[in-house]
């Protein structure tokens, strides 16, 4: 390795999932929350290999089998992982076991996957990709984190090697200002993801471990409001800040929306259903009465909605073939930001609500959203790996 300057060699959409491979036929294989995509190692624009089927949130840490036989992935998430097989043009996909994530070829014909911090093994036949019914445990403690990544690999000769630990990725809250200077939030270190302000700025609604809990930044308190189900992420707070929206599986997959007091007291009222896919909620209009969120579809990928407090009533506000997410109100509630790849990588756009007048793209050189911050005065709240 000689250094030298960083090559682009082009923005997957769909958002990056887990894992990649770079084979030895010179092409880099990712996963994203659109399926498996591959660009040259020389850069180009990517191309899809792989489609989301129905339920399904994402393709992941793909890795090329021997001889390019074809190439093992991960489906879904933390809550509902298998483990698929495709040839190289992406056809003649099957399912080989389910639950596991993280798949891996070992020199010695077994299927590796992790499952839960453990680590299995499975006879696995390159030729037939198929798999024997005989999967046993072989290593334990294997670092895992919430969203089911664990930290392993194997060298071409058969060596392992991979992270010890039985813990999620823990993270300190901190404060940034527009400045880029930052102060840590005095809240314990925990497996912090989707921090988001209330609307005073003195309440964070936070996923930790899969539920969702409120730190009050004025007391130095962290309380726990989600008890169902093993999802319960991307609060979004009314603008009142007497109530929380929340991606939750607690009612089964796909997640759905409910929204609850912030104070967790009292049930969860569901505000979208859907059979097939996955809602997420991102923002509440100014008067509190409707929530944009996001609806991951194997058709269109991911399109916006809007969803009605009052009656719950939801209406498709843009689903185009190109992936939209992260919809943001506007403080007069007139406007809706949103991210959209539809130029070839992430921008981001602003269109009038309700629809018409067009829309403008307000970034030029590439942009996306962190869905786990929201501005509130000068400051923002985010979450760092310690």
């Amino acid at each position: 390795m000689n250094g030298g300057s960083v090559q682009n060699l082009g923005l997957a959409s769909g958002g990056i999932n887990a894992g990649y491979d770079w084979g030895a036929d010179g092409i880099i294989r990712i996963g994203s929350n659109s399926g498996l995509q591959q660009v040259p190692a020389t850069g180009g624009a990517p191309s899809a290999l792989t489609r989301l089927q129905t339920g399904e949130a994402a393709h992941g840490m793909p890795t090329l089998l021997p001889g390019g036989r074809g190439i093992l992935f991960a489906v879904g998430g933390a809550q509902n992982p298998r483990i698929a097989v495709a040839s190289l043009n992406g056809a003649d996909r099957k399912n080989l076991v389910a639950p596991g994530t993280g798949p891996r070829y070992a020199p010695t014909g077994h299927l590796i996957y992790a499952m839960a911090g453990t680590l299995f093994a499975v006879p696995f036949d390159v030729n037939t990709l198929t798999v024997a019914n005989n999967a046993a445990p072989v290593l334990q403690g294997v670092l895992q984190t919430a969203v089911g990544f664990p930290y392993y690999s194997f060298s071409n000769t058969g060596t392992l090697v991979y992270v010890s630990g039985t813990a999620g990725i823990r993270r300190n809250l901190v404060w940034v200002g527009r400045d880029g200077s930052e102060q840590m939030v005095p809240a314990p270190v925990h497996e912090y993801d989707w921090p988001r302000l209330s609307s005073d700025g003195k309440r964070i609604a936070v996923e930790i471990a899969g539920q969702t809990w409120t730190y009050d930044t004025t007391r130095d308190s962290l309380t726990r409001i989600t008890f169902d189900g093993t999802q319960n992420d991307a609060p979004t707070w009314s603008p009142d800040g007497t109530r929380i929206a929340v991606r939750s599986n607690r009612e089964g997959a796909p997640a759905s929306i409910f929204w609850q007091m912030a104070d967790g007291s009292g049930g969860q009222e569901r505000l979208s259903t859907s059979t097939q896919v996955s809602d997420t909620p991102m923002s509440f209009s100014p008067d509190g009465q409707l929530l944009a969120f996001f609806r991951t579809d194997p058709k269109t990928q991911r399109d916006i909605w809007i969803a009605s407090v009052k009656d719950h009533t939801r209406t498709a506000f843009l689903g185009t073939p190109a992936t939209e997410g992260a919809p943001r109100f506007s403080p007069d509630g007139k406007w809706v930001a949103y991210v959209s790849d539809e130029s070839g990588r992430p921008e981001i756009y602003v269109q009038p609500y309700p629809r018409g007048g067009g829309k403008w793209q307000i970034s030029t050189d590439g942009a996306s959203s962190r869905s786990g911050t929201r501005t509130a005065a000068n400051c923002s709240i985010a979450s760092r790996t310690r």
